[in-house]
């Protein structure tokens, strides 16, 4: 008996140890060049122990586990018909890392790792790119863009947010100083990384924070209060926090934007944009293939919205595909929470709000690995008491 927990013990720290490796290396060595493939490694070895595991315990898969495969599966079969196929190839690389990640991570969850292990790693992997980005800030100051080892001032900037967020949304209690420290990675890139989309989590902060902090009958009521209060002091007092916050990047961007005027940036955005929509029209149903609207638009480039690109590339098949998982993943979590109002299934339908409405300025399909992570962590906290399908 002491030599078969001896061994379950064994197993659950190794599943633990892999996913506190990997969600650290999708916030660090993921974006060092050389390093990168460390993450696609860890996401291998990550759905292998999970599957070992589940079997081991004679567990069952959840239904939903189906859909991102059949996306990786239609992803893959576009690379028939797609214009490049090395680009093509290559686009789809970009994809599996995430996608194994993020089913590997939601099965440990299901296997019994803590989201203490995940924090964690989150934590400390924002720390490390906060790190990186010092020398910069202490150039440029608030007026600058800073972007640490990401070399991307918006990577940087989603990938501290989301550490933040992901620290916010834990169902287990967390020490209040990790919850502060979260609050200033949120600050650190609404100050310093120049991208509007930190204000668009600033947003989503404050209903998780309000949440947390109060009882599952009257978190609506504390959410719309809130909500209220801020606009109110907004409209008081709001011309006076604009002008004192006027040297801060984000906020001269995000004002520029709200005022109708852009700059040569938002300008080509909204052209890749436009320019996405028309290629889809002329391959509606299945796309022109993984990654190709880089090639066939001539920006070079992918269109900098998640919609836009997966109509593109993949067409609606693809976009189904996709977004299907999030619709199932929704309609689970207001379903479990009308019924036992918890904090996990509230955190989950804001988090799935945010990645829904960041698509709208970025591509996460198969750029980025973090809001892939937050998707896995989202089917851990909705599909706990699913259905399952067996395929041990």
């Amino acid at each position: 008996m002491t030599t078969r927990y001896s061994r379950i013990k064994l197993l659950d720290s190794r599943m633990s140890i892999l996913v506190f490796l990997y969600v650290l290396s999708v916030y660090t060595t993921n974006f060092i060049v050389g390093f990168s493939r460390i993450s696609l490694v860890l996401s291998l070895l990550l759905v292998i122990a999970a599957a070992l595991e589940i079997r081991r315990k004679g567990q069952q898969y959840p239904c939903y586990f189906l859909l991102p495969w059949l996306f990786l599966i239609f992803n893959i079969l576009s690379i028939v018909w797609a214009q490049n196929r090395a680009e093509a190839i290559d686009g789809v690389g970009q994809t599996v890392t995430p996608l194994f990640g993020a089913m590997g991570v939601w099965l440990g969850r299901r296997c019994g790792v803590s989201w203490k292990v995940v924090a964690w790693a989150s934590l400390i992997g924002a720390i490390i790119l906060i790190e990186s980005s010092f020398h910069q800030i202490q150039d440029m100051g608030a007026g600058g863009r800073a972007s640490g080892f990401t070399g991307n001032a918006n990577a940087l900037a989603m990938t501290l947010c989301l550490a933040a967020i992901t620290i916010w949304a834990s169902p287990e209690k967390l020490p209040h100083w990790m919850l502060i420290l979260a609050g200033a990675f949120l600050a650190y890139a609404v100050y310093y990384t120049g991208s509007r989309k930190t204000l668009v989590v600033l947003s989503i902060a404050i209903c998780l924070v309000t949440m947390r902090q109060t009882k599952p009958a009257s978190r609506w009521f504390c959410i719309v209060f809130t909500v209220l209060l801020t606009i109110a002091i907004f409209c008081v007092a709001g011309p006076k926090i604009w002008k004192s916050a006027g040297s801060i990047n984000t906020v001269v961007r995000m004002e520029r934007l709200l005022g109708g005027g852009t700059g040569e940036e938002e300008t080509i955005r909204f052209e890749m944009m436009a320019e996405a929509i028309q290629i889809w029209i002329k391959s509606p149903l299945i796309g022109h293939g993984a990654a190709q609207f880089n090639v066939i638009s001539g920006y070079g480039s992918y269109s900098h919205c998640n919609y836009t690109e997966l109509l593109a590339n993949l067409g609606i098949i693809g976009f189904v595909l996709y977004y299907a998982f999030h619709g199932l993943l929704f309609y689970r979590a207001f379903g479990e929470w009308r019924c036992h109002r918890s904090y996990s299934q509230l955190s989950a339908i804001v988090l799935l709000i945010l990645l829904l409405v960041l698509d709208v300025g970025m591509v996460t399909y198969y750029i980025t690995k973090v809001n892939w992570l937050i998707l896995g962590l989202v089917a851990s906290l909705v599909t706990v008491n699913d259905s399952a399908i067996d395929w041990v």
